[in-house]
């Protein structure tokens, strides 16, 4: 058996480990055919000269549809776009696909124009043998925030929290840079650390926030809870309809002073939580081994192996 998986690059961090790698290592035969931008990757796939494959997997977003109809495709939906250009070439892929796999049933919703489509819910994994639960550091701050200071993520929303609440803060930014000035002094400000240092991190903090307007997934929510944090979160992504240990469902519009409550109240109620069992909830979940599991059936009942 043949496949192959597609899309422009399998990280844009150095050294990281991302759902690209894992169906290489996962999937019979599966062979990697991106390394080149979304705007000449469609047409560079078209051009090769190479006899197509058993099956491909395939990002549903930034590229148009493949001239590859002949052959069986899974595109993975992971991006929500809003009405216009790449919506339309994100609807067009799923609906030729032979399935369509997205990475939360929050990111499903999204798309009722792909109501009918075969699909599967297959979150992004996250490994536990690396987020983890380490009792041996101390914690150092009340609050653990990972994400870009950008509107979706609810940057101004973590801004005016930092100003006006008691709380401190551990806030880890994926940003090339950073002035130190747009947070008071209760928040301590990390620039793009590796996934060993975020762990450490992670494990310094009492509770874990997300301020996402929209989240498809929310990966750095997971390895929070990973790490055994209670988390503060909208109901976007993996935490819509989710029942978690330590679950504070708050929406992004209340009040920050609302919200300030909220955390508070859980640090409260969460004093002495044992980690390992919370860890244990997440792992259930969203473990490397759960999604190379659900990968192997979908590629399995494309090909009939």
């Amino acid at each position: 058996m043949s496949g192959w998986i597609v899309n422009d690059y399998r990280s844009m961090i150095p050294g990281s480990v991302t759902l690209w790698d894992h169906l290489l290592e996962w999937l019979p035969g599966a062979e990697w055919k991106g390394g080149v931008p979304f705007t000449r990757l469609a047409a560079h796939i078209e051009l090769l000269d190479e006899q197509l494959p058993d099956y491909i997997v395939r990002n549903a977003s930034y590229f148009r549809r493949l001239g590859t109809e002949a052959t069986p495709t899974i595109a993975l939906l992971q991006d929500i776009f809003p009405a216009g250009h790449d919506r339309g070439w994100q609807v067009d892929v799923c609906r030729h696909a032979a399935l369509t796999v997205f990475n939360s049933e929050y990111t499903r919703v999204q798309y009722p124009e792909l109501a009918g489509v075969p699909y599967r819910i297959i979150p992004l994994p996250v490994d536990f043998d690396l987020f983890r639960p380490m009792l041996e550091y101390a914690k150092r701050w009340d609050v653990c925030w990972v994400g870009a200071r950008s509107h979706v993520k609810g940057w101004d929303i973590l801004k005016a929290l930092v100003a006006t609440s008691p709380h401190t803060f551990c806030v880890m930014l994926k940003d090339e840079s950073f002035d130190p000035t747009e947070l008071s002094d209760n928040a301590q400000v990390f620039n793009r650390v590796s996934q060993a240092e975020l762990v450490e991190l992670i494990n310094q903090c009492r509770v874990g926030l997300c301020t996402s307007r929209v989240e498809t997934q929310h990966l750095a929510g997971i390895e929070m809870g990973a790490c055994g944090l209670p988390m503060v979160a909208p109901p976007v992504g993996c935490y819509m309809g989710l029942d978690y240990p330590g679950a504070r469902h708050e929406r992004t519009d209340v009040p920050v002073g609302v919200l300030a409550q909220v955390i508070r109240a859980l640090m409260e109620a969460t004093a002495g939580y044992a980690p390992d069992a919370v860890s244990a909830f997440w792992r259930a979940r969203f473990s490397i081994e759960s999604c190379r599991a659900s990968w192997l059936a979908a590629v399995a009942e494309l090909t009939d192996d």
